[in-house]
């Protein structure tokens, strides 16, 4: 079976695609020591953590009101809720993130945790 220009653009494309995927993600790994986490409550940041291998064990409640709160835990370079009272627990269950881009979402509550590179935010 002989391949097309078409057929062989395409593959080319595919490639170029995966090697850049691959150079990113070398590069966002390398590139721990610059990285924070942040809260996010309604929309509004309430809380940055800075990420790093080397940080002290962070734990904290972050209180909605008085029936809604969650628990949560960073240490080296990782962040995770640990517990909610969320009626699904999905943010619960997405476990750690530690990479920029990753992020953790409890829709009930309008919360999220997301990591970008330290120095950057919503604008």
């Amino acid at each position: 079976m002989k391949l097309k220009k078409g057929d062989k653009a395409i593959l080319l494309v595919i490639l170029i695609f995966f090697l850049l995927s691959t150079a990113l993600t070398f590069y966002n790994k390398n590139g721990s020591d610059n990285k924070e986490a942040l809260i996010e409550v309604e929309g509004k940041v309430i809380k940055k953590i800075k990420l790093s291998q080397d940080m002290e064990k962070e734990e904290f409640h972050l209180k909605i009101d008085d029936t809604k709160f969650f628990y949560v835990i960073a240490e080296e370079g990782k962040i995770k809720m640990e517990q909610s009272t969320c009626p699904n627990q999905i943010c619960v269950k997405t476990g750690e993130i530690s990479e920029v881009g990753e992020s953790i979402i409890c829709l009930p509550y309008k919360t999220a945790i997301y990591i970008e590179e330290s120095g950057g935010g919503k604008n």
